[in-house]
């Protein structure tokens, strides 16, 4: 990742504005389904910018920090606020956009990475989205450039995976 911001750094803006300690925790878990989809092998040999994706994931709900309310209700004031304080705190742009893109991937033209930070907010909570994942499959192919069936089923091992640890943890935040 360029302009050496990575989830360490992502971290600690997080601590430095004094993020709630379950926005952290929610912010780490996706972070960590982030982790498990860049390891998949299907993955990791695409050429996606892994280091930009687990960083990403960890600054997504950047802006609850400022919109408190969105911690416990649906809403999206925390994106455009999320992203401006990102910039504001000197992160790079194209990574503080994520924080628009985690929820505007279906309107906004997003990035391989952007959409990948998207799924890993699905499926951390055991949500899956077929949408979402076909756009993730037909990304891979392309960067691949490979048959879509021949590797299909290895993208849905990989989000079904992820998906299906989210009981654990869920129980981990408790």
């Amino acid at each position: 990742m360029s302009d050496l911001f990575d989830v360490e750094a992502a971290r600690a803006l997080l601590v430095k504005h004094d993020a709630p300690t379950r926005l952290i925790e929610h912010l780490e878990l996706v972070s960590s389904v982030a982790r498990l989809l860049t390891e998949q092998s299907i993955f990791s040999g695409s050429g996606l910018d892994d280091e930009f994706i687990i960083a990403g994931a960890m600054l997504h709900d950047f802006g609850k920090i400022w919109i408190p309310a969105e911690l416990d209700a649906p809403g999206n004031l925390h994106e455009a606020r999320g992203e401006a304080e990102a910039l504001a705190a000197g992160v790079p742009a194209t990574l503080a956009r994520v924080c628009k893109t985690h929820a505007q991937w279906r309107t906004l033209e997003v990035s391989d990475e952007e959409l990948v930070i998207a799924l890993a907010d699905h499926l951390w909570k055991g949500k899956r989205s077929p949408e979402l994942e076909e756009r993730v499959t037909r990304r891979v192919v392309r960067r691949l450039g490979v048959d879509y069936w021949d590797v299909w089923g290895e993208c849905d091992a990989a989000f079904e995976a992820a998906s299906s640890e989210a009981t654990s943890r869920l129980l981990s935040t408790m």
